[in-house]
């Protein structure tokens, strides 16, 4: 914050204003990622000009006036921007605003704008006070989401708020001010035909879920919005969701469940192709960080059906082998989907897998049963790994005397009994 601090000292007139979810989050004591600064009594270009010299920066959107900065020595990129109005259009699309900036407009004015009392409160670096004219600082306190001014204007200027809004309250585990969620639910019924941007619908989504799946499903199932996302969905498995977020589960997988796991378990009652469909249909691949991806969801829901209703003990090693540890998808995500949705013990079945080295490799197959290649080779090596498994062989000496015994039988490997 160098160059911020020179600024403050060449200008004397000029204000500085850490604002929007960056105040928030070091309030709520959470990492801080991004930074948005205002900037008062300063002209555009003379702002430009004097941060050019002090690193990099490029104006991002004429209509909005934000200049992205990265000092010279290094650090995040800073969006710093003039303090503005905005006039909505009336479609509640994002882009349908009349924007109007101004370095003389108090940034009260400018903090009217936002959506959430939360999102609309100011640091002031001169003066080193708060500026919290909607009472943000309250319901933090609170532990509450309420609009800025009347919750149906803010949602008419922009619709994808409506989503927005229950996407912060699942992520902060906040509730939502009864005003404001009357207007949420009102306003997810009254919405027309894309309104909103699929794939800002997208994010919120995923952001929701990827946060807490149960209750992320609980809250927009409540709103109406799961129904508008997913018709198609009319129950969903919400114990399963509920166990992801437990913390014997949570103790028996580290890792914390991909987004392609929450979304199986989500849409698995509805079947792998229906599935498919739906990511497609709603954009959900198109958020890049949740790389959500229709083919991984689908294998997992199509691989779930079958073996997973079985219990472990019956399961073929080769089998648990062939879908826990396939190369293409990750074994870790079918196991944690089965694992929730049946409470099985399926880790067992995958330790003891991942325990077995096999005795014998593919070339002493073929070696020792005369066969030149292609899938029995495949078959064969499986084959053993069940009687590995089994504790039937338990050396590679006693699996080489088992191939050399049965091996040239054009019928080998027989079926296990």
């Amino acid at each position: 914050m160098e160059a911020i601090r020179k600024l403050i000292e060449a200008h004397k007139d000029a204000e500085v204003f850490l604002v929007g979810g960056a105040v928030r989050d070091v309030m709520l004591g959470r990492e801080l990622t991004d930074i948005d600064l205002v900037v008062r009594e300063i002209p555009a270009e003379d702002l430009k000009t004097f941060l050019g010299r002090h690193g990099a920066v490029d104006l991002v959107g004429t209509r909005f006036g934000v200049f992205k900065f990265r000092p010279k020595r290094g650090g995040h990129v800073i969006d710093i921007a003039l303090p503005r109005t905005e006039a909505a259009g009336g479609s509640g699309r994002y882009r349908d605003f009349a924007v109007q900036m101004d370095p003389h407009l108090p940034i009260e004015s400018d903090l009217g704008r936002r959506d959430f009392t939360i999102n609309a409160m100011a640091w002031d670096f001169r003066a080193s006070k708060l500026v919290d004219p909607y009472g943000g600082r309250a319901d933090l306190e609170r532990r509450q989401l309420r609009a800025v001014g009347a919750p149906t204007d803010r949602f008419e200027e922009d619709a994808a708020r409506i989503f927005r809004a229950l996407r912060f309250a699942i992520q902060l585990g906040f509730t939502i001010e009864p005003s404001t969620w009357h207007a949420i639910v009102d306003g997810i019924a009254r919405l027309g035909n894309r309104i909103v941007a699929p794939e800002a619908l997208a994010k919120e989504f995923l952001k929701s879920i990827a946060a807490d799946p149960a209750r992320a499903t609980d809250l927009w199932k409540q709103a109406g919005a799961l129904k508008r996302l997913m018709p198609e969905l009319v129950e969903h498995d919400a114990e399963a969701l509920a166990r992801l977020g437990s913390e014997k589960f949570r103790k028996r997988f580290p890792p914390y469940p991909s987004i392609d796991v929450v979304l199986a378990i989500l849409l698995y009652p509805l079947g792998d192709a229906v599935a498919g469909d739906i990511i497609r249909r709603l954009r959900l691949s198109s958020v890049e960080r949740f790389d959500a991806s229709a083919e991984r969801v689908t294998w997992i829901i199509r691989h779930f059906e079958e073996p997973f209703r079985r219990h472990p003990d019956e399961l073929p090693p080769s089998r648990v082998q062939r879908l826990l540890f396939d190369r293409q998808y990750r074994g870790t995500d079918l196991l944690m989907a089965s694992a929730a949705i049946t409470e099985a013990p399926y880790l067992k079945a995958w330790m003891q897998v991942e325990e077995l080295v096999p005795l014998v490799d593919g070339k002493t197959v073929m070696q020792l049963t005369g066969r030149l290649g292609g899938p029995d080779i495949g078959q064969i090596l499986a084959h053993l790994m069940d009687l590995q498994g089994r504790g039937t062989l338990t050396s590679s000496a006693e699996a080489e005397a088992y191939l050399k015994e049965h091996g040239h039988d054009p019928t080998f490997p027989h079926p296990l009994r």
